[in-house]
């Protein structure tokens, strides 16, 4: 079987390729792409600000689709499934995953890119690192695009006093919508500081808003050139904690926590959901977004397929 898959050639250059699709192992299943989002490592990588040296190479790890076809051992999903799945390199048409890390998605839901359980598994790993070291209830979230918001989301949620900072007041008015609080914190009163920005500012405001002894969570995906006050760190006690996948006890586990929590209404990706792009042209979906980024743009996602999606009946 042959399919599209987008190939990130060099900086600044991504392709459409057609490539060979393996058939899926006996514990995998099969997924024609209805959608997968995109995040700021590719966005990094494309720019060249995260220097990669293995291109030509296909990314894309925040897919949801259909299941085509299943292997012999596979127990927990058969063809027509909707699901959300983990893996990497699945910019394409079609792509095969182990069945451990997939979660069905409900047969009568059309808009499958709310379902995306890779990121939302993310803020489930951070928020649960954080609660391991009980921490106290205050909390501050620096950065509200998409992965501060589901932070904010899932915080209150899990009972935390959330202030949400960010410089765009529409985005604030969306971590109130959430439960959060926009006041400014006190300088050093913070239990936890998670910095969501990126941004070296972003990090200079967490460094201070959290107390002595408290949690400084770096979520963001910062580039190796950010400035950072090691100093003040030390003299101040912080637990520096870095929340990424890596640092999950268990990747799986968090993935179906996520999903479980979007069927729960938790996690609201709706309004964050805001760009969606043509996967025929990918350079100009990252053109888009790194070059001329739209002042309502939060979260942005390649359509593999409308007609999974429900895009083409909408339009009709």
């Amino acid at each position: 079987m042959k399919g599209r898959t987008l190939v990130f050639k060099g900086v600044g250059q991504v392709e459409v390729q057609e490539s060979e699709i393996a058939s899926p192992q006996p514990w995998e299943i099969m997924v024609k792409t209805a959608a997968n989002g995109i995040c700021a490592f590719e966005l990094h990588a494309f720019t060249g600000e995260l220097p990669i040296d293995w291109f030509p190479t296909v990314m894309g790890h925040e897919a949801v689709g259909v299941v085509v076809e299943v292997g012999s051992d596979v127990t927990q999903f058969k063809v027509g499934d909707k699901v959300s799945t983990l893996g990497f390199a699945n910019y394409s048409d079609y792509y095969c995953v182990w069945e451990g890390q997939a979660s069905k998605i409900p047969d009568d839901e059309e808009d499958l890119y709310l379902w995306m359980g890779e990121p939302t598994a993310c803020a489930v790993n951070g928020i649960r690192l954080i609660e391991e070291r009980n921490p106290g209830a205050r909390m501050t979230v620096i950065g509200c695009g998409f992965m501060g918001l589901l932070l904010v989301q899932l915080g209150v949620k899990r009972g935390f006093e959330v202030i949400a900072r960010d410089i765009n007041p529409e985005r604030l008015a969306l971590a109130e919508k959430y439960g959060a609080r926009t006041d400014a914190p006190e300088m050093e009163s913070q239990d936890v500081v998670i910095e969501c920005s990126g941004c070296e500012e972003g990090l200079t405001s967490a460094e201070y808003f959290v107390r002595n002894g408290g949690i400084l969570c770096l979520f963001a995906h910062h580039l190796p050139t950010r400035v950072c006050n090691t100093n003040l760190w030390h003299m101040k006690g912080l637990d520096v904690l870095n929340a990424t996948p890596a640092a999950s006890r268990d990747w799986t586990r968090d993935f179906q926590e996520a999903v479980q929590y979007i069927r729960d209404g938790v996690f609201d990706l709706k309004p964050l959901v805001t760009h969606f792009f043509d996967a025929n042209d990918p350079q100009k979906a990252f053109d888009t977004i790194t070059k001329n980024r739209p002042k309502d743009y939060i979260k942005g996602v390649f359509v593999f397929d409308p007609e999974l999606l429900g895009m083409t009946r909408k339009a009709a």
